[in-house]
């Protein structure tokens, strides 16, 4: 595992969720008070999403289990994947989660997975990302994710490349991909109007149009 212990924190309207190891809990804004403890997980949580209204929690944890909360704290199992849980990302309408796994052995993310909350059927999974190293965040609609990944060149004896793009979660493929430099990406989120930002460690940042990564801007920081 990359973490051992961590600190997970989201904002929802007027409250503050964070975790820490094995337990979830949500503080209000105004005046500041602990108003929800959550626990459900046996180990550390390793990630969280919630939707718009703060009314519903996704949690995923160290235990490899994926969790739904409602406003009253009760959670249900969604469902139990092979490796520990790295990413969560919700769809805006609270209804479709993607959760991303660690093969910590393998250096990569497994195939994203994907369940209807209400139904808590799995859909099928998205096997095309290849050797994903980020889950990032969901594009506006929802209909794709931004991700970083690790790419095998059809020739085997060149290096491999590590790539940042958005994957098009309808047509299972990349939209766009574009090759990263030495720095890696350490981070990126996309506007509500297309706009994408990531940066590495160093302070390296890069602004690209994210309906096709064409590069905006860099900035040193």
């Amino acid at each position: 595992r990359r973490h051992v212990e961590a600190w997970l924190l989201i904002s929802v309207p007027g409250d503050v969720v964070l975790s820490y190891q094995s337990t979830i809990r949500t503080f209000q804004a105004r005046p500041f008070r602990e108003v929800a403890r959550r626990r459900g997980h046996v180990g550390e949580v390793t990630a969280l999403a919630a939707t718009a209204d703060g009314s519903t929690l996704v949690s995923g944890g160290a235990d490899r289990t994926v969790r739904v909360w409602n406003a009253r704290g009760e959670d249900i199992l969604l469902g139990v994947t092979v490796e520990p849980v790295e990413a969560i990302l919700l769809s805006r309408d609270g209804r479709r989660v993607l959760v991303a796994t660690w093969r910590g052995g393998r250096g990569y993310f497994a195939p994203l997975r994907a369940w209807n909350v209400a139904t808590r059927r799995e859909l099928r999974p998205w096997s095309n990302l290849g050797r994903a190293l980020a889950i990032f965040s969901l594009c506006p609609g929802d209909e794709g994710v931004v991700a970083s990944a690790v790419e095998q060149p059809a020739d085997r004896s060149d290096p491999v490349t590590a790539v940042i793009g958005v994957f098009d979660l309808r047509h299972r493929r990349w939209r766009w991909r574009r090759p990263l430099g030495r720095t890696g990406c350490h981070f990126a989120a996309i506007a509500s109007d297309g706009v994408l930002l990531h940066g590495a460690q160093g302070g390296h940042v890069r602004l690209a149009r994210g309906d096709d990564g064409v590069e905006m801007g860099t900035a040193h920081v």
